[in-house]
């Protein structure tokens, strides 16, 4: 894994041919990212085109640190001066590594975090009642307001995906998305934070997203810290937006169940920190500040 200052010379124990003709028709700063690319990069890009369906632990850690080194490796091209074709090139790159770690994903979610369909409706425990309740309070949250939202036709669907998710979110009662295994494994966020630039203004290309745990994971990420610095009525806008977009993606385009959708759910709310039950503006300020650091850490927008 390099950091983003790594980036900024020439890849360790190699200088290939091209260097002299970047330099003298580019310039140092795109000489140095075409030569990352060529040397770094293209050959994971390659195994990753050849190889999408191993999605064994060790794969998976090469494809984390894949992912975490390309946020760091765009980060740093983005404050260079590089020229406009090198940009251009960027841009093309990053859609083509979107595309292929969704199709990654989608092959890993299918392998070892599927969950089979089962009743949306059931009965919630009382103590798992309580659980959800608090949840609501600690997150300053009307959930009846929230629920009129979700509100589709007078249909109460949507709703009981979110309580699914939720109810999951307080029991913990059917394993966890994804996995305490996968979350032991380096840079494991990496699969959500890489995967948000799909909903950035110069990609917008959700559809590259193809499971729910990456799609839940992604939209907490893009714009998380929204909803701590906003009042009341932003926090209900911002949950009621996303948790329609996850519920549409997964059982509209995707084609899954419900059961599906609401792990998509689960994963967008358990990546929403409370922090010691403290909801002040204070509070929801700092946290909103921290957030922002740590996109601007890892996406450089």
């Amino acid at each position: 894994m390099y950091e983003e200052h790594h980036f900024r010379t020439f890849p360790p124990r190699t200088v290939s041919a091209y260097v002299k003709t970047d330099i003298e028709k580019h310039g140092k700063d795109t000489m140095i990212y075409r030569e990352w690319l060529r040397c770094h990069f293209r050959p994971q890009f390659e195994k990753l085109q050849l190889y999408p369906t191993v999605i064994d632990r060790i794969r998976a850690r090469e494809v984390l640190t894949l992912s975490e080194d390309w946020c760091h490796f765009e980060r740093m091209a983005h404050g260079q001066q590089l020229a406009p074709e090198a940009r251009e090139d960027l841009r093309q790159h990053t859609q083509w590594l979107l595309q292929a770690l969704g199709q990654y994903w989608r092959n890993y979610f299918r392998g070892l975090e599927r969950r089979e369909p089962r009743v949306i409706w059931a009965e919630i425990e009382g103590w798992v009642e309580s659980s959800m309740n608090a949840w609501f309070r600690s997150m300053q949250i009307d959930a009846k307001e929230l629920q009129q939202r979700l509100a589709r036709g007078g249909d109460d669907r949507y709703w009981q995906i979110f309580r699914m998710g939720l109810r999951h979110c307080a029991s913990n009662d059917v394993g966890e998305w994804p996995s305490s295994s996968f979350r032991e494994m380096r840079f494991w966020k990496s699969r959500f934070i890489l995967m948000s630039r799909c909903m950035y203004p110069d990609m917008d290309e959700l559809r590259y997203i193809g499971d729910p745990i990456t799609l839940g994971g992604a939209v907490a990420y893009h714009d998380m810290h929204t909803f701590y610095a906003g009042d009341e009525e932003e926090r209900l806008s911002y949950l009621a937006g996303n948790i329609i977009n996850i519920i549409e993606h997964v059982c509209g385009y995707l084609q899954m169940p419900d059961a599906n959708a609401s792990q998509g759910i689960c994963v967008f709310l358990e990546l929403h920190p409370v922090s010691g039950g403290c909801n002040c503006v204070a509070c929801y300020a700092l946290r909103a500040k921290a957030l922002q650091a740590e996109e601007s850490q890892f996406m450089g927008q």
